[in-house]
């Protein structure tokens, strides 16, 4: 074993400890998927984050489980929508996002009367984020002609899901607290969905899925299987991606400094944890030296809530 892989091993392993609570969380996500009849993985990992933020902030148990149900429903729903709209893009053919999300709007009804939530509200939470959506759309459209500000524009607007989850959550919590939390989502959420698309790369390459990391690394140069990793950091991309990263993330991190500290430690944690992973990840250069290239990316990038491995299912 090299030098560098046993000093990696030792920081991730210390990275682990404090930022994946994949096993932890088992037993709610377990119950959460058990009363929405929600199996995907990922939308459990967002009712897992409003069920902790919730808590955090002393919502009912019984209202706030059955509204990371509801989330858990509709992220699914969401995530439904991305995967056939990915699979007719990919075809070359348009089509249109909105429209797909809105057919599956009519489902909904069966958690409203679980929530103290009214259509109307439902309807709010959607409006903005059925805007952002149709925004995205205008840009990917073009997607021939990315530039750093244009990609900077997409990433910003580019999970219109996450507005919609959170209008959600904020109608039911003081309004004080609605907006202490949103000035810091608007900043975590881009720094997020950068590391969504780095831990994305292969599989979006292969499936021909639209992924801004790869429009503007396209946009600059030919690449195949084979050299994308090494395209994507001689032609700067990883950087440029990265800087966008940290520059969000550090407003997340400043956002998060609140009064409530049970609230702001659980946002801290969020926003801590993905920014030590991404400089673990450029630390050891972007991982391209190691096996299991992909797997050990989604381990340092995707810290708690969204952990697809724990350390153990990686290294023991």
């Amino acid at each position: 074993m090299g030098k560098e892989l046993t000093s990696f091993i030792k920081n991730c392993k210390s990275f682990c400890d404090k930022y994946n609570k994949k096993e932890e969380t088992e037993e709610l996500k377990r119950r959460i998927a058990s009363e929405s009849n929600v199996s995907d993985l990922k939308s459990l990992r967002f009712a897992v984050m409003y069920y902790e933020i919730g808590s955090a902030l002393n919502i009912k148990e019984d209202k706030l489980i059955k509204f990371s149900e509801f989330i858990a429903f509709l992220s699914n729903i969401c995530h439904s929508a991305d995967d056939l709209v990915d699979s007719v893009l990919s075809t070359g053919e348009k089509i249109d996002k909105v429209g797909v999300l809105l057919s599956y709007y009519p489902t909904l009804n069966v958690f409203l009367k679980k929530l103290a939530l009214d259509y109307g509200t439902i309807q709010q939470g959607f409006g903005r984020g059925i805007q952002l959506f149709r925004e995205e759309n205008k840009i990917i459209e073009n997607k021939k002609k990315p530039s750093e500000e244009t990609t900077e524009y997409l990433l910003k607007i580019g999970n219109p899901d996450f507005f919609i989850y959170n209008n959600l959550f904020y109608s039911l919590i003081r309004e004080d607290k609605a907006k202490q939390i949103d000035s810091f989502m608007e900043n975590y959420v881009v720094l997020d969905l950068v590391l969504d698309h780095i831990t994305d790369l292969d599989e979006d390459f292969e499936n021909n899925s639209f992924n801004p990391v790869l429009w503007f690394l396209k946009s600059k140069t030919e690449v195949d299987k084979d050299n994308l990793i090494k395209k994507l950091i001689s032609h700067k991309t990883y950087g440029s991606f990265l800087e966008i990263a940290f520059k969000y993330g550090k407003m997340a991190l400043e956002k998060s400094k609140l009064s409530d500290n049970k609230l702001a430690n659980v946002l801290r944690t969020y926003v801590k944890g993905e920014l030590e992973g991404l400089n673990l990840f450029k630390k050891y250069n972007y991982l391209v030296n190691f096996q299991n290239r992909i797997k050990l990316t989604k381990l340092i990038l995707k810290p708690h809530p969204w952990e697809h491995y724990s350390y153990k299912e990686v290294y023991d």
